[in-house]
């Protein structure tokens, strides 16, 4: 596992989402938000990046309860009114950010390396974990990347 873990600005960001809750429902709501990306022309850019908000941490709370976003980042307003994607503004600010090259079987792995580096480097985590992945998957390795908002203990 190729891991670089560092305290980075994180840009704001608009975006668009769908709220789901509980493990499974996370994938629905992806194909809501990218059929409404493809219906929308959204996703007509090369460039744009999808990530997953946390709002719930798997450690505290049941799998069928966690409450999670599908967002994709937007590079101009858009009106989504009786669409059933809802809007909102991540502020960005310092963050946590690693970087991860992974076989898909060390996803865990890279989590655990992320909090321990946290907790080693004196922060506490503010509940909102986002995960920015790319799609490209290159001889089984998975480039992730992810970060933490935090508040210094």
């Amino acid at each position: 596992m190729n891991t670089k873990i560092e305290i980075r600005d994180v840009p704001k960001m608009n975006l668009a989402f769908v709220m789901s809750i509980g493990d499974p429902g996370l994938a629905g709501a992806y194909t809501k938000l990218i059929n409404w990306m493809n219906s929308n022309k959204v996703n007509e850019n090369e460039n744009t990046k999808m990530m997953t908000i946390y709002h719930d941490n798997f450690k505290n709370t049941e799998p069928g309860n966690v409450r999670a976003s599908a967002c994709v980042i937007l590079s101009e307003p858009i009106d989504v009114s009786g669409e059933g994607i809802d809007l909102k503004t991540n502020q960005g600010g310092k963050c946590i950010v690693g970087s991860f090259e992974i076989h898909p079987d060390d996803f865990e792995q890279s989590w655990k390396s992320l909090y321990l580096w946290m907790r080693e480097n004196g922060y506490k985590n503010q509940l909102r974990i986002h995960l920015n992945y790319t799609t490209t998957i290159l001889q089984n390795i998975l480039i992730r990347n992810a970060w933490l908002n935090f508040i210094y203990q």
